[in-house]
């Protein structure tokens, strides 16, 4: 019985003949009922066209972070002039010693941040601090942050913040390096989110606890005052109030009266204790 190519078909599809090698026969009877016919395939001859080489604009930032279409190059029709080497010292321009000194600020808490990122421990307090260091500082731009939380985050990491700092760590969104005013908007805010990360662990004292480590807050404050009901109104060097804190903390006044009466930290208290009984 000879089989129509459609038949054939319709056997494999409805799983009544199968295929061994080229030979495809029925599962009940056995018989060959087809056979696949292979040849080598051959391509088509065909010639690509070349690659269009078209030209591509390039764009450079400026400082305010806006992109700048650079000028087309115009073809070279004539021989280049001679190159002439100029000693590089020639156009080194005098130093100046006008406008501000560039400001390093010591990050204490770096290794703080650190060990809870490496011990997984959920700091949800730090987004709205960072957040609100944007708002506060470099503030809002056309609706936008002015600085990219990411970049913020960063700096709080390092051991010092300064614009020579970021601009060895960060890059803007065309992967390039920051522009000097765009540096200077991320490093006042992580200046407001340094103070402001220092407020919240010497409030929050169980956070240190939990990672075993102690930080003295007191460098990070500009200016200390007791309260107003203090005993003592104008801040003492720390020797005197080391030993005023020892002998208060012997008479088991607590911590925390200890502290609001000298005008230091908490953390900064059972540090004198700890190296007293060290001694």
């Amino acid at each position: 019985m000879k089989y129509t190519p459609e038949a054939i078909h319709q056997a494999l599809v409805e799983r009544k003949a199968a295929v061994i090698g080229e030979c495809i026969f029925l599962k009940v009877t056995g018989e060959v009922i087809g056979e696949y016919a292979c040849s080598q395939y051959t391509s088509p001859q065909y010639d690509y066209p070349p690659p269009h080489s078209g030209s591509s604009r390039s764009f450079i930032v400026d400082d305010e972070g806006s992109p700048l279409a650079l000028p087309e190059p115009l073809p070279i029709t004539s021989p280049l002039a001679e190159v002439i080497s100029i000693s590089s010292a020639a156009n080194v321009p005098a130093g100046s010693n006008a406008g501000r000194i560039a400001r390093a600020v010591s990050n204490p808490l770096f290794h703080a941040l650190q060990a809870l990122r490496i011990e997984g421990i959920p700091t949800p307090w730090l987004d709205d601090i960072i957040f609100g260091a944007i708002c506060g500082g470099p503030g809002i731009i056309n609706g936008n942050l002015s600085v990219a939380y990411a970049d913020v985050k960063k700096l709080l990491s390092l051991p010092e913040i300064s614009v020579r700092m970021a601009a060895e760590y960060l890059l803007n969104h065309d992967h390039e390096p920051m522009s000097t005013r765009q540096l200077q908007r991320v490093v006042k805010a992580a200046r407001f989110a340094l103070r402001g990360v220092a407020l919240h662990l010497e409030r929050h004292p169980r956070i240190l606890d939990s990672i075993g480590m102690m930080i003295d807050f007191d460098p990070l404050w500009p200016t200390a005052s007791a309260s107003a009901d203090a005993i003592d109104a104008p801040l003492k060097p720390d020797a005197d109030r080391r030993l005023q804190a020892l002998e208060m903390r012997s008479q088991g006044i607590p911590i925390k009266e200890t502290a609001r009466r000298l005008g230091a930290s908490k953390n900064t208290i059972k540090r004198w204790e700890q190296e007293a009984l060290a001694a």
